[in-house]
C-alpha cells in the first residue's frame, strides 16, 4: 500500500497541466494567496451603511416613500384632520 502512495506522490509532482508543473503551478497558487493576504491588510473591507442608515433615518417618509418635507406637513395635516372627525 505504501509504495503505492509513494508512487501517486511521484506522478502528482511529474505531472504538468497546462503550461506549468505541478510544482510550479503550487509555487504560483501559494505566490497568488499570498497577494491577495497582503492587499487584503492594507485595503481592509469598509462598510459604510452606518453613515446612510442616519442620513436616511432624517429623512421624511409617508407609506414608507421618501418625500420632501411640504408633502409630509400636508399629509401630516390631513391625517389629523381625518382623526379629528372621530
Amino acid at each position: 500500500m505504501e509504495n503505492t502512495l509513494q508512487e501517486d506522490v511521484i506522478f502528482m509532482t511529474t505531472i504538468t497541466r497546462g503550461l506549468y508543473s505541478f510544482d510550479e503551478r503550487q509555487e504560483k497558487i501559494l505566490r497568488y494567496k499570498n497577494k491577495i493576504k497582503k492587499w487584503r491588510e492594507n485595503n481592509p473591507v469598509v462598510k459604510r451603511t452606518n453613515g446612510k442608515s442616519v442620513v436616511a433615518n432624517k429623512k421624511y417618509r409617508v407609506k414608507g416613500r421618501f418625500v420632501t418635507e411640504d408633502i409630509y406637513m400636508s399629509y401630516i395635516k390631513k391625517e389629523e384632520f381625518d382623526c379629528g372627525d372621530l
